[in-house]
């Protein structure tokens, strides 16, 4: 009986500092777990945390990014379209312009708008629960062409009728 007792008290003891020594030391990546907890807080709140699959792609694409113009050329950009009152601030805002763009715009086939949906989807800019996502110039034009090939194709097919 006390031989089990003893087995026992050793097992825990020995269970419980070895617990203590992982808490407290660093891990093999050298952080501490309140390094760790920081990094996470840190990732949270500046939206680099990554939980989904389009999460990780959207991340990798602005790790990867390369800015095509100048701090004061995008500054004045976003002036020109505060001016213009084409920064949506409300959700009104945002069908308010939405509907002005699709008052000027051309109609589309079919195949263009799921040539467009597909390269939004690819790029991961698909609106996810109440979070919008806008694309970047660039994600923008990328999107248009895809739109345009396919365009094109529906017209070459057409032609070929």
């Amino acid at each position: 009986m006390n031989a089990k007792l003893l087995y026992v008290a050793t097992t825990a003891v020995a269970l419980l500092s070895a617990s203590a020594t992982a808490l407290a030391e660093p891990s093999e990546s050298g952080l501490t777990r309140a390094q760790v907890r920081a990094e996470l807080m840190e990732a949270i709140k500046n939206g680099t945390l990554a939980r989904t699959d389009a999460d990780f792609e959207r991340l990798a694409d602005q790790r990867n990014a390369v800015s095509l113009r100048t701090r004061a050329e995008v500054r004045e950009e976003t002036l020109q379209a505060a001016r213009a009152n084409l920064i949506p601030r409300t959700d009104a805002d945002i069908e308010r312009i939405a509907r002005a763009q699709d008052a000027i715009g051309e109609p589309v086939s079919r195949q263009q708008v799921v040539a467009e949906l597909a390269e939004a989807r690819r790029l991961g800019l698909l609106q996810t629960g109440d979070q919008y996502v806008f694309p970047t110039p660039r994600q923008a034009e990328q999107i248009r062409l895809a739109g345009v090939r396919a365009a094109e194709q529906v017209m070459v097919q057409a032609s070929a009728q």
